[in-house]
């Protein structure tokens, strides 16, 4: 199963795939893997990467070309035994922030992403919706419109961590049954 966790505040989601990375190590035999996009974490990656002069596009190349190798490297041959991977941030992320800074069209982003990713999306994407980051949760939440049946949105603005983590470890077990009954 191929895990996306998604929001504006990083913490959040740093915590969030932690949570899944060890439940799913306890309670999944196959193997587990958390990775980590190639991505710049951070709005002031984004920013340095602007004041530099560097070209976005040029950019959005080499980490398209970092993507597809944790993919060919990492994602695959995971998924490939039944395992588990659970990833932060990725291509809804970069997408939105290159749209975000550059004016970068979402559909040129979107077949270069399918091209780094061998037409690869999650199975689930969770989305944690917070007051983090207003403008980049409003890019979020139209990806998570055009994909509901890949998006779980949870709004943890109302919920401490601990309802949170449960509801989420809920959401994956169910997604997991599905995915079993559809492969049946």
């Amino acid at each position: 199963m191929f895990i996306n966790v998604l929001g504006a505040d990083s913490n959040e989601v740093d915590r969030c795939v932690s949570a899944i990375t060890y439940h799913s190590y306890h309670n999944d035999s196959n193997k587990v893997v958390s990775i980590s996009d190639p991505s710049p974490d951070t709005w002031d990656e984004y920013h340095e990467i602007s004041q530099l002069g560097l070209n976005p596009m040029s950019t959005y190349f080499e980490l398209m070309a970092k993507r597809f190798k944790l993919m060919t490297e990492v994602v695959f041959p995971t998924l490939a035994v039944g395992g588990t991977v659970v990833c932060n941030g990725g291509h809804y992320l970069t997408s939105s922030v290159w749209e975000i800074v550059w004016d970068v069209d979402k559909t040129w982003l979107d077949q270069l992403n399918a091209i780094a990713t061998n037409h690869t999306d999650p199975d689930l994407v969770i989305l944690l919706k917070s007051d983090a980051d207003k403008k980049l949760m409003q890019y979020f939440l139209r990806y998570a419109n055009d994909n509901p049946e890949r998006f779980v949105i949870i709004d943890t603005r109302e919920l401490k961590w601990d309802m949170v983590q449960k509801l989420i470890l809920s959401i994956i077990e169910q997604r997991r049954k599905d995915l079993d009954s559809n492969h049946d």
